[in-house]
């Protein structure tokens, strides 16, 4: 049913601004610094095409002399100029922000039921988050092991509080995302599972599924969902053959099938990471290409990212660490919960987890540049 005349009459015109990407300090930074970057890690076997595509389509997105479409209203004859977007998937703000909005929406909408959910975030141990970030196969392996362990929690608390005979009369949800980056740009890649917080069972008689919300659980429960997620991940490492050992630069998971024409991609994972300075004489890592930067100052070689720190926060508004487990370095937070039925908090929990990993306007250009 469309608005009233009366409505309408009175409903002020939509206003369309362009997006425009060459004025945020991100785009300025890569376009001033990206073909340098380039041209050194070509010096040293190069990096993959599809990091390449990644950087040089960005530099193309929302530019109107990169390729835009004229719209015409033949109506009233109105006009609006669109410039073409790269539709990636790796870090643009534009693109990821719309992506972002569109699957939160798809889900509230057509996917989770309007019933009690639960955040549950897992990071990892620093030695094992290079790694993740660099095997493909291995972060899908880490992540069955999440959510299975996840899952079955929610199962064996069924069972335990619906008095079910089996855990496999009780079937749970999620949804999750892998987001690999954290508040400081470094690579950080943990998982984020929004999972219904409670469960489904079919009725005996009838056959038709039912929805039992459970209570929140204990620390117990989340310690030991922690601890088991901690062998099980632990059980995949040594399946691949991987190792951890007590070194933050994640070069002790590397081994002899590593590839070295993989290098410089390599040592960028391992200092985004390790929050260490990548460029200069001596870069820090065992396989990090010596040349890559060689016009580089060598004194902030592999130390800490410089960061510009605030006040230091409320000690007294600091929240209490609630529902919060860790076993041998897997973090695992359960402290958010939200009432399905709010559909709208239930948007933003859901931006929240598929958010893109850089905000734009956290990002500011200083005087010394």
């Amino acid at each position: 049913m469309g608005l009233p005349a009366h409505a309408l009459a009175h409903t002020p015109p939509l206003h369309y601004e362009r997006h425009r990407p060459e004025e945020s300090a991100l785009y300025q930074t890569l376009e001033a610094h990206w073909a340098t970057f380039a041209e050194r890690a070509d010096e040293q076997g190069g990096l993959p095409k599809f990091i390449v595509q990644e950087f040089e389509a960005f530099l193309d997105c929302g530019i109107l002399e990169r390729g835009c479409a004229l719209f015409v209203c033949e109506g009233c004859g109105a006009t609006r100029l669109l410039a073409f977007s790269c539709k990636r998937r790796g870090f643009c703000p534009s693109c990821l922000g719309r992506r972002m909005s569109d699957v939160a929406l798809h889900l509230v909408e057509h996917v989770l039921p309007e019933v009690p959910v639960r955040q549950w975030t897992c990071s990892m141990p620093w030695q094992l988050r290079y790694l993740l970030g660099f095997d493909r196969k291995l972060c899908a392996a880490v992540l069955q092991v999440i959510v299975s362990e996840l899952l079955r929690s929610y199962k064996r608390r069924a069972k335990q509080h619906l008095g079910l005979g089996s855990i496999a009369l009780a079937h749970p949800g999620a949804v999750t995302f892998v987001q690999r980056f954290d508040s400081a740009l470094r690579l950080n890649v943990h998982a984020h599972a929004i999972v219904l917080d409670g469960v489904y069972s079919r009725d005996a008689d009838s056959g038709e599924l039912s929805f039992h919300a459970l209570s929140e659980p204990t620390q117990a429960d989340v310690q030991e969902v922690a601890r088991r997620i901690a062998v099980g991940i632990e059980k995949v490492l040594r399946k691949a053959g991987r190792w951890l050992e007590d070194e933050k630069d994640g070069a002790s998971l590397m081994d002899e099938s590593f590839d070295p024409q993989d290098a410089v991609l390599s040592s960028c994972y391992q200092a985004a990471a390790a929050g260490r300075e990548l460029l200069g004489e001596h870069p820090f890592g065992c396989h990090t290409p010596s040349g890559i930067a060689k016009r580089v100052e060598a004194r902030r070689a592999g130390q800490p990212t410089l960061r510009l720190v605030g006040l230091p926060p409320d000690r007294a508004r600091k929240r209490s660490a609630g529902l919060v487990a860790e076993v041998r370095s897997v973090n695992v937070h359960a402290d958010r919960a939200i009432d399905g039925r709010d559909r709208n908090q239930l948007e933003r929990l859901l931006r929240y987890t598929a958010r893109p990993p850089i905000a734009t306007e956290r990002l500011e250009l200083l005087p010394d540049g």
